[in-house]
């Protein structure tokens, strides 16, 4: 049943696509046959009578241009101008370390030779003709900033002629100059290049606009540059004898900026935040220094990257550059801060350790207590105990002895050794002095604060002053 439907289906296309052309053939008359074979002759005439004026044209400046040398403009015209135009397609490379752009553009270049001329009616309305370059004088282009050894572009073999005698020839070529960069802002910089273009002979040269439509599309875009805009403008030497005007064209470029912000800026400022988490981590864990040594040794990574980017001579170093640097002086102090705190713990577990020890003199009989140890002196002196007078009275003094004797006699020294009750004296000194300093983690804490305000000024001065 399938093959049948699909049988009918073609058979009723075959039909319909008949009756179209049935319909079609009925509908055209005679006189409309007449008229599309008048216009086909007709076409095809003035085709002909186009072919051979354009031949006859062809043949007519050939000869007239072969029996003659070309002539530079300088000997029948003083004030000679040749009209330039540039127009840049795509940012091919940029380099940073040698200050170099090159540019895939189209450079075109007018001039008028007077020996040319013809009038457009005699030919069937021709008005410009396509003649090998060597019938004319052809100017030399020089661009002064150019880095590579071919110089400026060479004109084709063929050149475009009007029938005023205007030559034009448009040269698409890649254009390498040089390309003072400031990179202060990096990567967030834009830049404007200068090319230049003059004439060997230092003729007049002026800029002009040539539409070229809309090539850039037929190009691919570059990855990290995009073209903002261009102007060319006329400049005047005025130090050559006489003076001449040449083009200067102002290129100006932006950088696309996401990847170094993924790859270059973030990476740093994790790097600088995760400085800062070294203070968290515990004293008696022996991880402090590895931790920030380990950060110092990333920084030493970015640096190696801005070094191979950064040109070798410049009038203002990148921000990027001073925030890197700035990263490593916050990683110095960091480290400081982080030795101070691990010497300041290791005293105090020497102190606990030597507190624990046997040898740690301690209260007994032959000692006071050590809150009371700094005021032994005081307290005894020439007093005498009352435990002792009533001692006294109640044997009644049954040795002749008289109340007034016990005050003559000095009072009874603590029978505990010196050296014992030096070393209670040092360690009282040293627990009032623990009592009054930071432990290890309010060190810590104090450091992780002041070193978050500094990484705040830090990025804040780099990025907005």
């Amino acid at each position: 049943m399938e093959t049948i439907s699909e049988f009918v289906s073609v058979l009723c296309s075959l039909l319909l696509a008949t009756a179209g052309v049935c319909l079609a053939y009925s509908t055209t008359t005679p006189e409309t046959f007449v008229a599309d074979n008048a216009t086909v002759a007709h076409s095809q005439a003035g085709t002909e009578l186009m072919v051979d004026a354009y031949q006859n044209l062809r043949d007519i400046l050939s000869k007239q241009l072969s029996n003659s040398y070309p002539v530079p403009p300088k000997f029948y015209s003083s004030t000679y101008t040749i009209y330039a135009s540039f127009e840049p397609l795509q940012i091919i490379t940029l380099d940073e370390v040698l200050q170099s752009i090159s540019m895939s553009s189209a450079i075109t270049l007018t001039w008028r030779d007077p020996k040319v001329r013809w009038d457009p009616r005699e030919f069937e309305g021709i008005m410009s003709i396509k003649l090998p370059s060597s019938y004319f004088w052809l100017p030399t282009l020089i661009i002064p900033e150019t880095t590579v050894e071919e110089g400026a572009p060479l004109i084709p073999d063929a050149v475009d002629v009007t029938f005023q005698g205007d030559i034009q020839v448009m040269m698409p070529t890649i254009t390498t100059t040089l390309c003072n960069l400031d990179l202060t802002y990096f990567p967030f910089d834009d830049q404007n290049c200068t090319l230049a273009m003059m004439e060997s002979e230092f003729y007049n040269m002026t800029p002009y606009t040539v539409t070229l439509g809309d090539m850039s599309r037929y190009f691919g875009t570059n990855a990290a540059w995009k073209l903002v805009s261009y102007k060319c403008y006329p400049q005047i030497s005025i130090e050559s004898t006489p003076p001449f005007s040449f083009v200067s064209c102002h290129v100006e470029i932006k950088r696309r900026s996401a990847f170094y912000v993924i790859n270059l800026i973030g990476p740093m400022g994790m790097t600088s935040l995760m400085t800062l988490l070294a203070f968290c981590v515990p004293a008696d864990g022996g991880e402090k220094v590895s931790f920030i040594v380990s950060m110092f040794m990333s920084t030493s990574v970015f640096y190696n990257y801005i070094i191979n980017i950064t040109p070798r001579s410049m009038q203002n170093l990148p921000r990027v550059n001073i925030l890197l640097v700035a990263i490593a002086v916050q990683i110095i102090f960091a480290t400081a801060a982080i030795v101070f705190v691990l010497v300041r713990y290791s005293k105090t577990k020497e102190r606990q350790k030597h507190h624990q020890s046997p040898n740690f003199p301690r209260q007994d009989k032959h000692s006071d207590d050590r809150g009371q140890t700094l005021n032994l002196k005081s307290e005894l002196g020439n007093r005498t105990s009352p435990l002792s007078h009533q001692t006294a009275t109640d044997k009644g003094y049954a040795d002749g002895g008289r109340p007034e004797d016990d005050l003559k006699k000095p009072a009874e020294k603590s029978t505990a050794p010196p050296n014992t009750r030096n070393e209670a004296t040092i360690v009282a000194k040293d627990v009032s002095r623990s009592a009054r300093m930071l432990s290890c983690d309010q060190l810590d804490i104090l450091f992780f604060c002041v070193m978050c305000v500094l990484t705040g000024l830090l990025y804040l001065i780099t990025f907005f002053v």
